[in-house]
């Protein structure tokens, strides 16, 4: 996972972005300071075992700490946007992030971390 070292953003985007990352941290116990980062580098084998659903990117490393995964966080640089214009705002960043963190919880009782051995059967010819 990256960190967002030395954001370009308004303090105002800072400002919601470290709230965000605190309830999600509170809820989640992941430990990981900004999800919001756009590096995330994952196993194959861990990235075809999370479940989908949207906004799932704010909870990818709590979901791989489901299956025992380690998650490390690395700085990086963060630019600043040069086109264009967000289409996120205060109010689509709070209300879907705060129902999915309720969401996650609730997942996070009923996971059960398998593993699908290799073929054990022995089917006769």
């Amino acid at each position: 996972m990256g960190i967002r070292a030395n954001r370009k953003d308004s303090l105002f985007k800072k400002l919601q972005s470290k709230i965000a990352n605190g309830f999600r941290r509170m809820m989640t116990h992941d430990g990981v300071a900004d999800t919001g980062c756009p590096l995330k580098v994952m196993r194959t084998a861990n990235a075809k075992r999370v479940p989908f659903f949207t906004g799932m990117h704010r909870f990818l490393p709590a979901l791989f700490l489901l299956q025992n995964a380690r998650v490390l966080q690395i700085p990086v640089r963060h630019f600043p946007r040069v086109a264009g214009v967000s289409k996120y705002h205060l109010w689509n960043r709070l209300v879907s992030p705060f129902i999915d963190c309720f969401a996650y919880r609730w997942m996070k009782k009923r996971y059960i971390n398998y593993e699908i051995g290799d073929n054990d059967i022995n089917i006769p010819d």
